[in-house]
């Protein structure tokens, strides 16, 4: 994947750039992600059945270039939240009553992401789907672990800040994405769009702070944004010169 991230579009351009209008868009993008890890080995999916997602905002800038009405290449600059929860708790009984103890441990690293996507587009001028799908890559840049205890009543939280570089946590982190939305011309230029995406990253990432094992992110964002378009110039048609007939 490494090798070919930086390919891809710019082969599957060269095929259409000469016969399609080319347009430009800028804008935005915001939502909520659902993070959480995943793993191929069987033990560790013991463990991770007791982990749930981590809540987060994620947000990014847009750039697409499209070519004709069905087909662009959007790259993205994105800032997202990665990790995952786990809660443990037990409860004894006092007076007939049961009163719960117990822990809320979340691990969470900021990442920014550059993800580079292919988009498939349907519909009329004034409403669209769309299909995207493409790599990702990531760099972590900060964590931290946050812990909340509750026991008759829930304690404030507290946070440590992880030093990525000590417990040897891979920063650089490739993956995939993929997605469906939907998007409205909102004016003479502007479109407002919704998307949901899957993403799934293929770095493993080794010491994981709470438990030692090896795992990998993966996430559900569902994101809103407005994009503004300009640009359009169509295919300039070839000139048939013409022949002056001699004069009698």
């Amino acid at each position: 994947m490494k090798k070919h991230f930086g390919i891809i579009a710019l082969t599957l351009s060269s095929i259409v750039a000469s016969d399609a209008q080319v347009t430009y868009g800028i804008g935005i993008r915001a939502g909520l992600r659902l993070s959480n890890i995943n793993s191929t080995s069987e033990v560790v999916d013991v463990l991770t059945n007791r982990f749930k997602n981590m809540k987060s905002v994620e947000w990014g800038l847009v750039n697409e270039v499209s070519f004709g009405k069905h087909f662009a290449i959007q790259p993205e600059l994105v800032y997202a939240k990665k990790g995952f929860t786990l809660q443990e708790g037990t409860s004894f009984e006092v007076f007939n009553t049961d009163i719960p103890v117990g822990a809320k441990v979340t691990t969470e690293v900021s990442y920014l992401e550059i993800p580079l996507l292919l988009k498939g587009k349907w519909g009329n001028d004034f409403i669209k789907g769309y299909v995207i799908g493409g790599p990702s890559v990531g760099y972590a840049m900060d964590g931290n672990i946050a812990t909340r205890l509750q026991a008759l009543i829930t304690l404030d939280e507290w946070k440590t800040n992880l030093n990525l570089d000590a417990i040897n946590y891979k920063r650089w982190d490739w993956g995939a994405v993929a997605g469906i939305g939907t998007e409205i011309r909102a004016g003479s230029h502007g479109q407002i769009f919704a998307d949901a995406r899957y993403q799934y990253n293929f770095t493993t990432l080794d010491n994981i702070p709470v438990i030692d094992l090896t795992l990998r992110n993966q996430g559900i964002t569902l994101s809103a944004g407005y994009k503004y378009t300009f640009g359009g110039t169509p295919k300039k048609s070839k000139r048939i010169p013409q022949v002056r007939r001699p004069s009698a």
